[in-house]
């Protein structure tokens, strides 16, 4: 790291150097005798670094924004799909159930496991703890919410009939998977 500060000093001297001869020998540009050099540098270099550093630091902020954006984007697929199982278990309520019914649910939480997979891949610890451990939280509930829904006393292929009763505690567990997964999209944003 040393040599690289002290070739950076030796190329920015002979720069300086070089623009310093071949500006005297400009017809229009005039330096006052009493123009101090080290002022002079000062100043070209505080304009250099007024230019450098923005630049470079407007660009990993939109690098970052945009790696949030995307995760934002996945979470709410994500919700979309459990929003999906919702609305479908809502439409089989006191209807006959069959087994393209119950695959259905079931290829549609395998569906919510995709989604949640690429945003557990996605979220990494720079995050924070509190992003990983909602992380966890909304992985529970996910569970919990698809073990009620196709459980012993959930949807299943031989049952007859979904009732209203059933319907509201298993929009009850898709409404609490979707509370944390908006939780975790509010840290992921306030990251």
């Amino acid at each position: 790291m040393a040599k690289i500060n002290i070739t950076a000093v030796a190329l920015s001297a002979i720069i300086a150097f070089y623009l310093g001869t071949t500006a005297i020998h400009i017809p229009y540009l005039q330096l006052s005798p009493q123009i101090n050099l080290v002022d002079l540098a000062n100043v070209l270099l505080v304009l250099v670094l007024a230019v450098i550093i923005p630049t470079s630091l407007t660009r990993k902020i939109d690098d970052h924004r945009c790696e949030k954006n995307l995760i934002i984007s996945e979470i709410d697929i994500f919700c979309s799909a459990v929003n999906e199982i919702d609305e479908l278990i809502k439409s089989l309520i006191n209807k006959s159930n069959s087994p393209e019914n119950f695959t259905n649910v079931n290829s549609r939480f395998k569906s919510c496991r995709q989604h949640f997979s690429t945003i557990q891949e996605q979220v990494d610890p720079r995050f924070g703890v509190a992003a990983s451990k909602q992380l966890d939280r909304l992985s529970l509930e996910i569970q919990e919410c698809w073990e009620f829904i196709t459980g012993d006393s959930g949807l299943k292929p031989n049952r007859s009939k979904i009732t209203a009763p059933f319907f509201w505690r298993s929009h009850s567990k898709i409404q609490s998977t979707l509370r944390e997964s908006r939780k975790l999209k509010f840290l992921i944003n306030s990251h």
